[in-house]
């Protein structure tokens, strides 16, 4: 079909860049590569990126997910290419990590194969309404993500994104709550992440990457806690609405960080204001709002009722 003059969508002039036509890829249709053919089953789910194909390998007969991006943005999809590539040889069911099997350009997309996993958490967590997980659930969930990132640390490879939808069970009836890590779409190598570098979902965030300090793996153990957390209690420890509002929770429930920590973050100043000989003290919404020129949104919180997470432990 050709392109109405009138469209506001169209080129000015031929040589105005046009953007990456639409993902349009139908159940049945054939995704070929230089060594292998997938038949589109299903979709599995789509999100930002784009879409999660089930697929049949017509050569080796497999069934595999293929994530096909929507954006031809070769720099963003060649660093998750290359991090993939770096843990190939990690041993996927021993380290918990998905299996990456192939990587090819279909009709001007990227697209990525890795062996085919049940559901994620999130989806098993909204099955059961969003109640808790039991410990007896929550306790093998986290042993295995503790060995998965120990051996990306051993790459020295950050996850930055981990939360219920990147963490899928295997096959939940055969092995109930075996998982494996997936997407590694925002994963980075330790010695590239800058000083000031936003990484990870809000309500999964560490206080380093809030105030600025300088990162490291720790960010992804902070993640595994605050995904525990959610597991036990069925829903976010902290609000990902809100930076002030995420700061405000997290002082109130674990405490203010050290003075030597908020000293040495370069974003401490959004946050803290700095009392003369006295510490530092976290900044009234009015001051936020006067110093960010962002006014902060302050919701009610079921843990607004307790005074720390200490009040668990009792």
């Amino acid at each position: 079909m050709s392109q109405k003059a009138s469209n506001p969508a169209a080129p000015r002039n031929e040589n105005e860049k046009r953007g990456p036509a639409p993902l349009q890829i139908k159940k049945m249709d054939i995704l070929k590569n230089g060594t292998a053919c997938y038949m589109v089953l299903d979709f599995k789910g789509e999100g930002v990126f784009g879409k999660v194909a089930k697929c049949l390998n017509l050569c080796t007969r497999e069934t595999v997910a293929v994530k096909i991006h929507k954006k031809s943005d070769d720099r963003v999809n060649q660093r998750e290419v290359t991090m993939l590539e770096a843990i190939r040889d990690l041993e996927p069911d021993k380290k918990n990590i998905v299996r990456f099997i192939d990587h090819f350009r279909f009709n001007d997309f990227s697209c990525l194969a890795f062996e085919m996993l049940d559901m994620s958490l999130w989806d098993i967590m909204k099955e059961r309404k969003v109640n808790p997980l039991t410990l007896s659930e929550i306790r093998p969930v986290t042993q295995q993500l503790f060995v998965a990132f120990d051996a990306l640390k051993s790459k020295g490879i950050m996850h930055t994104d981990l939360k219920p939808d990147n963490v899928m069970l295997v096959a939940h009836n055969e092995k109930p709550f075996k998982i494996k890590l997936i997407d590694f779409g925002l994963a980075r190598p330790v010695s590239e992440v800058k000083l000031g570098s936003v990484l990870q979902p809000c309500p999964y965030r560490s206080p380093e990457v809030y105030l600025g300090l300088p990162l490291s793996e720790a960010v992804d153990m902070w993640a595994v806690g605050c995904l525990m957390a959610h597991m036990y209690f069925g829903l976010s420890l902290f609000p990902g609405n809100c930076p002030y509002n995420w700061m405000k929770a997290m002082v109130h429930l674990l405490g203010q960080p050290e003075d030597q920590q908020l000293n040495a973050g370069q974003n401490t100043w959004k946050f803290f204001n700095s009392q003369k000989g006295k510490g530092w003290r976290l900044h009234t919404p009015g001051e936020y709002l006067q110093i960010n020129r962002v006014k902060p949104i302050i919701s009610p919180r079921y843990f607004d009722t307790v005074s720390s997470v200490n009040y668990y432990g009792h």
